[in-house]
């Protein structure tokens, strides 16, 4: 993988691989609000600037285990096209 980030259910990044990202609010962006909205989302291949080369990424809710039906994050896993080959 290039990233793994969650967020909690504000869009705001709890968790990171890269620390730079924590604090960061993800709540404008379409995998997150597809996230909050208890669905998962599959993006790409696409070139991202970010890590300067084609990803993948999926994003899936986090359910809260005590109700089920409630998200309470995203968790968006990005990852090198040419590994995911």
């Amino acid at each position: 993988y290039a990233a793994l980030l969650c967020t909690d259910a504000a869009g705001r990044v709890i968790a990171a691989t890269n620390p730079d990202l924590v604090g960061r609010d993800y709540s404008s962006r379409k995998w997150f609000r597809n996230a909050a909205a208890g669905r998962n989302t599959l993006r790409g291949p696409r070139f991202s600037s970010v890590f300067n080369r084609r990803v993948v990424e999926i994003a899936t809710p986090i359910f809260d285990p005590e109700q089920p039906s409630a998200v309470i994050g995203g968790l968006l896993g990005v990852y090198e096209w040419r590994h995911a080959l």
